[in-house]
């Protein structure tokens, strides 16, 4: 990991947190993160190993150069921190990363968790989480997804490292999977850790035609004893977190694995989850395979004052 120089605040003391992207809604979404907020200060996190692909180089380089021009044009101090993402221990483990992100008492916190993989949210929350920062969450919906396939060839759950909870020993394990439209990851979560009871959050509301594409992702697993499906509006921090509250709250004798597979919102209702109840453990399901049309454009932002 590199990161160019130490946090640097100037006057209005704005800092902007980003992943670099390859989506149509990173670059419109940075415009829109710069037009919108007084930023003096950009933080890109930039992973390298995604300019491995040749597509994936051209649109991710295109950007970053746009975003350097930007930052000149706007006299943001522009800083690049980079990871290599098949190495999350980096992450946790790097004392520079926490040097980048300390003495925030003074400065005004945004994040554009849009394009964030929700490991790093995770990070990124418990770095600022000690410390007494307004802190702004951003997320730029999609005009749409692919309707085909939007991630595949999935690897082995991995728990969040210093997330991964504390297990009681002989209880039984209850899995608790907020759920997107990959279903394989649903899958493979369960098949990983072979859970007695599972909780399948499912995404309700219209859009992206939601309540549709999940009963028939997840039809095949109404026939499951131990599954039960809940309802949730993954959008609404506020009222998901009471959701995944309330059921954490009845199983309190189960060792407790909990999972956002769902929006990036939904990885803020897990990490609300984990802050009330630091026994369950966060999990997330990489891929290996993500297509370069995930989504397309931008229908709306959603914005969050979030206070850890």
């Amino acid at each position: 990991m590199t990161a160019n120089k130490p946090l640097v605040s100037n006057e209005n003391n704005n800092i902007l947190i980003v992943v670099l992207g390859w989506e149509e809604r990173f670059l419109s979404g940075f415009k829109l993160d710069i037009e919108n907020n007084d930023i003096s200060v950009c933080y890109v996190i930039i992973y390298d190993d995604y300019f491995l692909k040749d597509d994936f180089n051209v649109i991710m380089q295109r950007n970053l150069d746009v975003v350097n021009d930007i930052c000149i044009e706007k006299s943001i101090d522009l800083n690049r921190i980079h990871f290599i993402y098949s190495k999350p221990s980096e992450i946790y483990f790097n004392s520079r990363v926490e040097e980048s992100f300390k003495d925030l008492q003074d400065c005004n916190i945004l994040i554009d968790i849009s394009t964030i993989p929700r490991e790093m949210i995770w990070s990124l929350l418990n770095f600022l989480k000690e410390q007494n920062v307004s802190t702004k969450l951003i997320y730029h919906k999609p005009r749409s997804y692919d309707k085909d396939w939007l991630c595949r060839d999935f690897e082995k759950p991995i728990l969040q490292l210093g997330h991964s909870g504390i297990s009681k020993f002989g209880a039984k394990t209850a899995l608790i999977i907020i759920t997107g439209f990959d279903t394989e990851r649903t899958k493979q979560l369960i098949n990983h850790f072979e859970p007695d009871i599972v909780f399948l959050c499912i995404q309700e509301g219209d859009q992206f035609e939601n309540t549709k594409r999940n009963i028939e992702n997840h039809n095949f697993f109404s026939n499951q004893d131990q599954i039960k499906f809940i309802k949730i509006d993954s959008y609404n921090i506020d009222l998901g977190s009471s959701i995944i509250l309330s059921i954490i709250e009845n199983i309190e004798e189960y060792n407790v694995i909990l999972s956002s597979q769902g929006p990036k919102l939904s990885s803020i209702i897990a990490y609300n989850a984990f802050l009330k109840h630091p026994n369950i453990g966060l999990t997330y399901v990489p891929s290996k395979e993500i297509n370069i049309n995930y989504s397309k454009g931008i229908k709306e932002t959603i914005e969050y004052n979030y206070k850890i």
